[in-house]
């Protein structure tokens, strides 16, 4: 666990060089703040101090982090489109799909279109 945690620390680095260069500074700061938690994390895993069932969590919040500032980072007009195009997608699968399902479908297509565009690495354990 602890080397994917640095794996995971390398490419927020990465992803903190991308957003740098496209001046979306918001994201910028998340991801320094990421990648200090995932190397805090890193330390906590070596020393046994904490529990490998709780890092699952912490990582999914780091990530939640990541992408709000995403949203905060680009243009309005840039998320609106991101969210009508998951929309878009969905929308013929609407009648099938439960109000919840639909809503939790759309935001992680919403998700996945903001790590695309920004480049950013999906903070879990299981990639």
């Amino acid at each position: 666990m602890a080397r994917h945690l640095g794996q995971l620390a390398r490419r927020v680095r990465q992803a903190m060089g991308a957003a740098s260069e496209a001046r979306l500074d918001p994201l910028v700061a998340a991801l320094a703040g990421a990648a200090a938690d995932l190397k805090r994390l890193r330390s906590e895993i070596k020393a046994g101090s904490l529990q490998p069932s709780r890092l699952e969590e912490e990582l999914h919040h780091l990530e939640e982090g990541v992408l709000d500032a995403a949203r905060r980072a680009l243009p309005e007009g840039e998320v609106v489109a991101l969210e009508a195009d998951a929309a878009r997608e969905l929308e013929g699968e609407r009648t099938r799909m439960t109000p919840d399902g639909f809503a939790a479908t759309r935001r992680a297509l919403v998700a996945r279109a903001l790590r695309r565009r920004c480049r950013l690495p999906r903070l879990t354990l299981f990639d």
